[in-house]
C-alpha cells in the first residue's frame, strides 16, 4: 500500500507505472538463475467512488486483482486496464 496525498489518480497511475517499469527492468539473480520479476498494481482515488480509507483500500485491492486476472505486469486504475504487456 502506498498513499499519495495531494496527487490525483492520473499522477498516482504514473508513479505506479514508473515503479512497475523499474522493477521489470531490474535484473534479479537467485541461486545462479536469472529471474524476471514484475508487479501488478491497483490505483484508487479517495472520493471517486471511495469515501473512506477502508473503501479506498478495498477498491485498490479489487483493481490489483483485475490487473492480475488480465495477465499481470500492469497497472489498473478505476475499472479498466491501463497497461498491457
Amino acid at each position: 500500500i502506498c498513499a499519495l496525498p495531494h496527487y490525483n489518480i492520473q499522477e498516482g497511475y504514473e508513479i505506479a507505472e514508473l515503479i512497475r517499469k523499474r522493477i521489470e527492468a531490474t535484473p534479479v539473480r537467485f541461486k545462479q538463475k536469472n529471474l524476471q520479476v514484475t508487479i501488478s498494481a491497483g490505483v484508487a482515488e479517495l472520493h471517486k467512488p471511495a469515501t473512506n480509507s477502508h473503501e479506498l483500500i478495498y477498491l485498490a485491492d479489487e483493481f490489483l486483482y483485475s490487473a492480475k486476472n488480465a495477465g499481470r505486469n500492469q497497472v489498473v486504475i478505476g475499472s479498466g486496464v491501463t497497461h498491457l504487456t
